[in-house]
């Protein structure tokens, strides 16, 4: 009976642990394990000869990218993690370095070079809040042999931005929210002078008609060079 007895203690021990180790994967997952970062790559260096590939750690994820391509967003480690521009389909590498991101955040990350300098990657933090019926709107400026700038909406008597200091190249301003519709964006120079800064036909740099929809997050891109200028659209959400 002892025997017997000891035996079945031992089986229930046994059928308790299996039952335990069977409810593991409805355990909560711990809160201080690192979350994923969203990066989307922008290629914005126009002294970069040819295009490039992009490279994130030793994982190559775009290929034979020209001035103004973008990526959609890819999952990143928190964490620093190196990232890596060269020249298409060679071990070239135009920059190589470590960059920090933290979890649950998104950003792009643009390649980028002053006149006759090398390629540069700046991070930029993506702020995807939205606002109930506007759209959510920032420029960012890249052509490096072109002046300060400012940035306004043609036609509608209100400037892009409500920030006095000019912008330069290589930077962007954050965020604001904007009616949904068509609009014309114009890029000039930060001396034009005029109501509501609306004049500088002749001194524009750029200037492209837009849409905007409600609830949706945007990144204008100015790339480029004086003589030649482009507008790259990116759709956050």
């Amino acid at each position: 009976m002892r025997k017997l007895a000891l035996f079945t203690l031992f089986s229930f021990m046994l059928t308790g642990m299996i039952v335990i180790t069977g409810c593991g994967e409805d355990e909560p997952t711990d809160p201080n394990e690192p979350g994923k970062a969203k990066v989307l790559f922008l290629h914005g260096a126009e002294g970069a000869t040819g295009t490039v590939d992009f490279v994130i750690g030793s994982t190559v994820v775009s290929t034979n990218r020209d001035v103004g391509a973008t990526t959609s967003y890819f999952d990143v480690e928190e964490g620093s993690t190196n990232y890596i521009v060269r020249t298409n389909g060679t071990a070239n590498a135009l920059i190589d370095t470590a960059i920090r991101v933290e979890g649950d955040q998104n950003y792009t990350l643009v390649a980028l070079n002053e006149t006759g300098g090398p390629v540069e990657l700046r991070l930029f933090r993506d702020d995807l809040t939205t606002q109930a019926g506007k759209a959510m709107v920032r420029v960012i400026y890249l052509i490096n042999d072109g002046p300060q700038v400012k940035v306004a909406f043609r036609g509608e008597g209100i400037q892009l931005y409500t920030k006095k200091s000019p912008l330069s190249f290589g930077n962007s301003e954050a965020f604001n929210a904007y009616e949904p519709g068509a609009h014309t964006l114009r890029v000039m120079d930060k001396d034009v002078q005029g109501p509501n800064d609306m004049q500088g036909e002749t001194t524009k740099i750029i200037e492209e008609d837009i849409n905007l929809i409600a609830g949706k997050v945007y990144t204008f891109a100015v790339v480029g060079t004086m003589a030649n200028p482009s507008l790259v659209t990116i759709e956050h959400n």
